[in-house]
């Protein structure tokens, strides 16, 4: 049977060419332009687009195995797809959360830490929000045997803190960042120069005279906190 079937048992209405393979879609027929969702049975793929032929001017794709793709059908220069992350909080505090997107693996079969969320990246509000400020920093949090929790900032200042004290590294003994420019003051307890470290700069002599720099006088850091 084709159409619309109206089924008030089961509580579904279905959409029913009649046919064992075929596209089906709702048309939105508006004043200036046309939207469907439709089932894109070539691909088993659920398409809400623009225009009315399936398949052409698609905005959200999403497949059988749940993944989705966004595009923005703009062809001008400078047409970014945009995901908006919005919250109704109508007065924002000093640490609310204004948007928020979890990494989980919820039928992981070993359970307990292994199904909590493991990663995770927030908007987070560094004071109260007013007509003269919305202070923002992106918390990234990480889980190892817990709930993600947040292991370094951006602030709106462009700052990057970490989430503890004396806590977490830049870097590992071999994997090593290359340069390091400052401009301003190297806060830290021990230098260490080619293996050997020191505790004072009265010690730590550069390998050979006017042989190391520290930055460029062009190219240079502020402060750095260890």
């Amino acid at each position: 049977m084709a159409g619309i079937e109206f089924d008030g048992v089961n509580n579904k209405i279905e959409l029913n060419t009649g046919a064992a393979a075929a596209d089906q879609h709702i048309l939105f027929n508006g004043n200036a332009q046309d939207f469907y969702i439709a089932l894109d049975d070539s691909a088993d793929d659920l398409i809400v687009g623009l225009g009315s032929t399936i398949g052409t001017t698609p905005i959200i794709s999403l497949t059988e195995a749940g993944a989705v793709t966004l595009k923005n059908v703009g062809t001008g220069d400078d047409n970014p797809m945009v995901l908006t992350l919005q919250t109704s909080e109508a007065d924002m505090a000093q640490d609310d959360v204004i948007g928020k997107i979890a990494f989980q693996a919820p039928d992981e079969g070993t359970g307990t830490d292994a199904i909590l969320v493991s990663a995770a990246i927030q908007a987070r509000a560094e004071g109260d929000h007013s007509s003269s400020s919305n202070a923002t920093s992106i918390d990234f949090l990480t889980g190892a045997s817990e709930v993600a929790a947040k292991k370094l900032s951006i602030t709106s200042a462009g700052h990057f803190i970490p989430g503890a004290d004396n806590t977490y590294d830049i870097g590992t003994s071999s994997l090593e960042f290359k340069d390091g420019y400052f401009d301003g003051t190297l806060h830290c307890d021990i230098i260490d120069l080619a293996g050997t470290e020191y505790t004072s700069i009265g010690g730590a002599d550069p390998a050979s005279a006017d042989g190391d720099t520290l930055g460029t006088s062009s190219l240079e850091w502020s402060d750095l906190y260890l």
